[in-house]
C-alpha cells in the first residue's frame, strides 16, 4: 500500500507540472490614457492580480481592466457575450442605441470592464503560456468605442490597440475622434 503512495506521489511530481509553464508571472505596469491631449488622463489600463474561481476550484488571475479616470465612459453592446468590443465604428454615436449603451467604469462605480486575463491552472501556482483577450473572436487589434465628458460638452471615438499575449502589455495604436 505505502509502495503504492510512494509511486502516486513520485508520478504526480514527475509529471505534474509542464516544463514550459511558468510558476511567476511579470504584471505590466498600469497605463493611463490622455485621449484628447489635454493633459489630464481620461482612462487607465489597470492591472490586478486576483483570486477568481469556478465549479472546479480557485485559481490566481491577472486582469487587464480599462478605468475611466473621471465619468468617462465605453460603449457596450448589451446582446454580446463580450459587451466592449466594436466590429465597426458607425455604432458610436452621442446618444447611443440600443442594443448599445454607454457605461463609467471607474474604481468609484464598482464596474470594471475586463479586456483581457492571464490565469494559473487549479493549482494557483502554475500560469497559463498566454494571456486571453475577452473577445469572441482573435483579432490582431481591437476597437472600444469612449466617450470623454467634461462640463456641458461631450466628445466620441474609438481606440484601437492590440494585446501583446505574451507579456499582457497593451499598445494603444490609434484614437480617433469622431
Amino acid at each position: 500500500m505505502y509502495k503504492l503512495l510512494i509511486l502516486a506521489f513520485t508520478i504526480l511530481i514527475c509529471f505534474g507540472c509542464d516544463e514550459d509553464q511558468p510558476t511567476t508571472i511579470d504584471i505590466p505596469n498600469d497605463i493611463e490614457l490622455d485621449l484628447d491631449q489635454d493633459g489630464v488622463s481620461d482612462f487607465v489600463i489597470a492591472y490586478s492580480l486576483r483570486t477568481e474561481g469556478d465549479p472546479v476550484g480557485n485559481y490566481q488571475a491577472v486582469r487587464m481592466n480599462i478605468e475611466s479616470l473621471d465619468e468617462d465612459q465605453v460603449l457596450k453592446n448589451e446582446d454580446q457575450y463580450q459587451l466592449i468590443f466594436l466590429k465597426e465604428t458607425n455604432v458610436i454615436k452621442t446618444e447611443a442605441e440600443s442594443p448599445f449603451f454607454w457605461e463609467t467604469t471607474n474604481p468609484s462605480s464598482n464596474i470594471s470592464t475586463p479586456i483581457a486575463r492571464i490565469r494559473t491552472d487549479y493549482d494557483e501556482t502554475t500560469w497559463n503560456d498566454k494571456w486571453k483577450v475577452f473577445s469572441l473572436e482573435e483579432n490582431e487589434t481591437y476597437l472600444i468605442g469612449f466617450k470623454l465628458l467634461d462640463d456641458n460638452n461631450s466628445q466620441i471615438g474609438f481606440i484601437e490597440f492590440s494585446v501583446d499575449t505574451q507579456t499582457g502589455q497593451f499598445n494603444l495604436l490609434k484614437t480617433e475622434f469622431l
